[in-house]
């Protein structure tokens, strides 16, 4: 059995959002959160998918995903901390995804 998940997940990585504290600048007013590595994919499984992203300072990595490419019927997923003792990185494990299906 095959899986599509790994080239669907562009779709569910694309919609990740940052919030939280804005990085401070020794010079001036907060600079805005940025995905400084932009999204990964990996450990994909036949039911599985890791989601992975590094942020320029603290924030909350939420992913949602669709089946629809309209994104019309997303699902909330989990979120994760980026923090200091993350390096900023946050990473989630989807799960329950149904094999050769595309998110």
């Amino acid at each position: 059995m095959t899986t599509r998940i790994s080239s669907g997940l562009a779709l569910a990585t694309s919609i990740l959002i940052l919030g939280g504290q804005s990085a401070r600048s020794a010079q001036g007013p907060p600079r805005p959160l940025v995905l400084t590595h932009g999204v990964a994919s990996g450990d994909v499984t036949a039911s599985s998918a890791v989601i992975w992203a590094r942020s320029s300072g603290r924030a909350q990595m939420h992913v949602e995903v669709d089946t629809a490419p309209s994104f019309s019927r997303p699902k909330s997923g989990r979120s994760a901390l980026a923090s200091e003792g993350t390096d900023f990185t946050a990473q989630l494990t989807l799960e329950g995804l149904e094999p050769d299906t595309r998110y």
